[in-house]
């Protein structure tokens, strides 16, 4: 699954400095990058991937984060930080793996972005062939 948007930007005039649902503002208000599922029996854990496509403001000491969270819409289960030490242009294409331990009922893992509260961070989606994936393994 992936972002159907070709890019967009996290605006910095927003208050941006809080963890929210990836293209929040986009189709679907964010929910076209959740992926929601039913456990009748707690026994596999889940492999989530999630590829993604960043680039904050080129500004030194701009960052910005990606990733995840089970469950919720502004708390990351597994994120990665993205921080320029130098006032340079750059992008960073990542994947966030991790693992979620086994779970009963019904659940959601909701891809999450978040910026440094004051510049503006461009995002990719499905053009840049990144996705979200939910793996069970038995």
């Amino acid at each position: 699954m992936g972002d159907s948007a070709a890019a967009w930007t996290y605006l910095g005039a927003l208050p941006n400095n809080v963890t929210r649902p990836m293209n929040g503002g986009g189709v679907g208000s964010g929910l076209n990058n959740r992926v929601s599922f039913i456990s009748c029996l707690p026994i596999f854990p889940l492999t989530v991937n999630r590829g993604y496509w960043m680039s904050p403001a080129a500004v030194a000491g701009a960052f910005c984060f990606a990733g995840y969270g089970l469950d919720s819409t502004n708390t990351f289960t597994n994120s990665h930080l993205f921080f320029l030490q130098a006032a340079v242009s750059v992008s960073e294409s990542k994947h966030v793996t991790g693992y979620i331990a086994p779970q009963t009922g019904f659940h959601f893992i909701q891809a999450l972005e978040r910026g440094d509260g004051t510049r503006d961070v461009q995002y990719a989606g499905q053009t840049q062939n990144k996705f979200f994936e939910v793996l069970a393994w038995q």
